[in-house]
């Protein structure tokens, strides 16, 4: 499944957006680049999250 970034707007595979165990709101490049997930809502990421009974990180 392909995700959109929150902060860069790019669209990845869904294994750029796992931090762990959970998922996170931004792709794993901006998270690397130092934004804080925390500060983004990203809601398709957000109800994958809920459909698969996982963290968000958010």
């Amino acid at each position: 499944m392909h995700l959109r970034c929150a902060y860069c707007t790019l669209t990845m595979a869904e294994s750029y957006f796992q931090q762990d165990t959970q998922l996170s709101s931004l792709c794993a490049i901006c998270v690397q680049r130092g934004q804080d997930p925390k500060a983004f809502f990203n809601g398709d990421v957000y109800y994958l999250a809920q459909a698969q009974q996982r963290p968000y990180l958010a």
